[in-house]
């Protein structure tokens, strides 16, 4: 995963700005099919908007976003099947931990998740 994340916790404005800056790129891979992109940029920007909650379920909805980038950003990595299957597995977990105090948040990413199992990963 990328520097911030070895270096502590990002803010919710930080990890706001990488979403935004991902659902751009993803928009514009042209490893994907365009529906796929479509897809994966929406809940993206979905998630990012989640991130406005408070509270506990601030922390859980970070987490999410924070596993949602790594797996995002291991779908640009060229040769990447064991990263991106490692990235997916964290966030498959990320998702189960935090189901019930981000629920809205969890629905996001579960379905972020399926886009990923359409696509094979």
């Amino acid at each position: 995963m990328s520097d911030q994340s070895a270096q502590g916790p990002q803010t919710v404005s930080d990890l706001q700005a990488r979403l935004r800056q991902l659902s751009a790129s993803i928009r514009q891979a042209d490893h994907l099919d365009s529906s796929t992109q479509s897809s994966l940029a929406s809940l993206l920007d979905e998630l990012t908007i989640h991130l406005d909650s408070n509270g506990h379920e601030l922390e859980k909805t970070t987490h999410l976003a924070e596993a949602v980038s790594e797996v995002t950003h291991s779908l640009h990595e060229p040769h990447s099947a064991g990263l991106i299957e490692s990235a997916s597995n964290r966030l498959q977990e990320a998702a189960a931990r935090a189901e019930v105090e981000a629920p809205v948040a969890t629905g996001v990413v579960y379905r972020f998740i399926d886009v990923l199992a359409n696509m094979g990963i």
